[in-house]
């Protein structure tokens, strides 16, 4: 298997086995792993080297391999829905990440599971924080954002409109078609797939991807969004 058809196929699957003996061989040549490299580029794509698998990740705004951020909107916002839910969406994902990974990464995954109920009440306990700070970043309507959750009828039903229990269903039915989490029914939890802890992992732990989250938590998507 030349560079080329590796490529066709990481595009095809979007993640390959580390252990794969073609991969392996094109991994051990500086040359052919830079050609590797170039191909994802020009595809507007970079390539993650985890332990188990190797991943291909669109970069941001990428709106053929992923979505870009007005794709994502239009994803995630139903029936006339305001930004201010795109940003409750978000907030909802990023409280997932730092209940499972922490934001001073640095011990690994820190729980195997968490229960929908539990992430609900540490969503709501974080706006409320973030919306009594007084150096909460400005770009961040923590206030406006814990008004509308405020406002979502409490009612559990995943099916009840207008409630919290459906945010979290939009938010958490996209993570699972991302293939980063399962959902067990049986007791209403979450677990993290090994996708999202390999790129958990490399987000936190490198500079560039610990900086892009830092910033998302500081505010710059909210303003950008």
């Amino acid at each position: 298997m030349n560079t080329n058809e590796l490529f066709y196929a990481l595009l095809k699957e979007r993640e390959l086995p580390s252990n794969l003996p073609e991969l392996r061989q094109i991994l051990a040549d500086e040359n052919r792993q830079k050609e590797l490299d170039a191909l994802a580029q020009a595809f507007d794509c970079q390539i993650i080297y985890a332990r188990s698998k190797v991943y291909l990740l669109p970069e941001r705004d990428n709106d053929i391999l992923g979505y870009s951020k007005a794709a994502l909107k239009k994803r995630l916002l139903k029936n006339g829905q305001g930004v201010v839910f795109y940003y409750l969406y978000m907030f909802i994902i990023l409280t997932l990440l730092d209940e499972f990974y922490g934001t001073s990464y640095g011990q690994g995954k820190t729980r195997p599971y968490i229960q929908v109920g539990n992430l609900m009440n540490h969503v709501h306990e974080n706006l409320q924080k973030g919306a009594a700070r007084d150096n909460a970043p400005a770009q961040v309507p923590y206030q406006k954002m814990l008004d509308q959750y405020e406002s979502l009828k409490a009612e559990l039903g995943k099916k009840e409109k207008n409630s919290r229990a459906q945010l979290f269903e939009v938010a958490l039915r996209f993570l699972e078609e991302q293939r980063l989490i399962i959902r067990l029914e049986e007791n209403d939890s979450i677990r993290t797939t090994q996708r999202l802890d390999d790129l958990a992992d490399y987000v936190l732990r490198s500079s560039q991807g610990y900086e892009l989250m830092m910033q998302i938590l500081g505010g710059e998507e909210y303003a950008e969004a």
